[in-house]
Formats: structure tokens, sequence, C-alpha cells
């Protein structure tokens, strides 16, 4: 079996050498990736597959009290969304000439210009812009945003500095799938509110008479 005799698998993106521990890649396995929504080809492909990943999603209730009864009944209030955190492990270090899709300090750069914004926006009714809105592409692809990333650079190249080894620790918070429309009238009726509190309801019955008299409704 060569070089890697003494070999245990330990996770499907990772095997360690059991002489060293060293962690190199195994290359028969389909790796993890994250991508641009509508630009997959805009991506970061994960060196390593994360050990584990956890998966987070809860719902708030209200307690609705009834006299008498023990214990209250529970009323949904509403969700929230799926949090997920990760652990990446970016490395170059004794690879050779193996071909890396990104370099750990380009991946590093990737993921902090994922927090950056773009003039996109995770909500139809915001204006401003907003940070991009990632897939990350594994058992199913879950439309995220890049809510956290904290960066150990654990291995330097000595002349350039680089990193060639890091452990990036990440947050990836679920955002609604854009282009499904919200309720037409829940917005409306939300745009009002704001415009009632920014102008006053009497300048705002004022703009919309104008406005009808405009296109001639009135």
């Amino acid at each position: 079996m060569g070089a890697f005799a003494n070999v245990t698998k330990i996770d499907p993106g990772l095997i360690t050498t059991a002489s060293t521990g060293f962690r190199i890649p195994n290359r028969t396995t389909r790796k993890m990736r994250l991508q641009k929504r509508g630009n997959p080809l805009d991506a970061l492909i994960f060196h390593y597959n994360p050990t584990e990943i956890i998966d987070n999603k809860s719902v708030d209730y209200s307690d609705e009290e009834v006299d008498g009864v023990n214990v209250p009944s529970a009323v949904y209030s509403k969700g929230s969304p799926r949090i997920m955190p990760m652990t990446l492990f970016f490395n170059q270090f004794g690879q050779g000439a193996k071909p890396i899709d990104l370099s750990v300090e380009d991946s590093i750069a990737w993921l902090r210009a994922s927090m950056e914004p773009t003039g996109q926006s995770t909500n139809p009714e915001e204006f401003e812009t907003a940070p991009p809105i990632l897939e990350l592409v594994w058992r199913e692809v879950f439309t995220c945003v890049l809510t956290r990333c904290d960066v150990t650079r654990t291995i330097m190249n000595p002349s350039s500095m680089n990193a060639v080894r890091a452990t990036v620790e990440i947050e990836l918070r679920e955002v609604p799938i854009p282009g499904v429309p919200l309720d037409a009238v829940g917005r409306l009726e939300k745009m009002v509110e704001k415009a009632e509190s920014t102008v006053g309801v009497g300048k705002l019955e004022s703009l919309v008479q104008r406005g009808e008299k405009r296109v001639g409704i009135r």
C-alpha cells in the first residue's frame, strides 16, 4: 500500500496517517462548497469536508393561560432561521504540486469578501446594500448568508508570510430563497405604516390624493 500503509479514515473528507497524525485530503470524496447564489462559478470548494456540521433550528411559542389548567397551551408565534456553525480546515503545507482550488489566503479572502455589501438585499423591502446571498452545496442546497468568520493562521510561508495552513470558524444563517414573493398585502401594510410614521397620516393622505388625481382616479 506504499507510503500510507497505516491509514485510518476519520471522516469523508480527511484521512490521517497513524504514524504522524498528518491529515491529507481524500481525493476520491466529493467536497462541499460555498457559492454565490446565481453564480455557481464564483465558489469556494473546501479543502476538506468539516468533521462535523451543527444545524440549529428553533421556533417561538407563547403561553395561553387558562384558569384551572395546570399546563398552559402553547401558541405558535414565529419561526427562526437555521443556524449552521462549522469549522473549516485549509492546508497547502506539504501538498507539493497537488492541485488546490484556492490557496489558503485566497480562501480566507473569498470568505471575508462574502461579508461585504455588494448591492443586493436579503429583504425585498430594504433598499440598502447587503452582502451576497450564498449557497452551501452538500446533501442539500442551503441558502444562507455568512454571519461570522474567525480565522486562525497556524503555519506561515517564511518568505511571503502568507498562511499555508489555517482553521476558520464560520457561521451560516438561513435566509428566504430570493424570488419567492412575500404576502403582498402584508408588505403593503408595512410600507404604509412606515410611511405614516415618517411623514404623518395627514401628509400621506394628501400625497395619495395628489397621486390619484395625477393618474385620473379622482
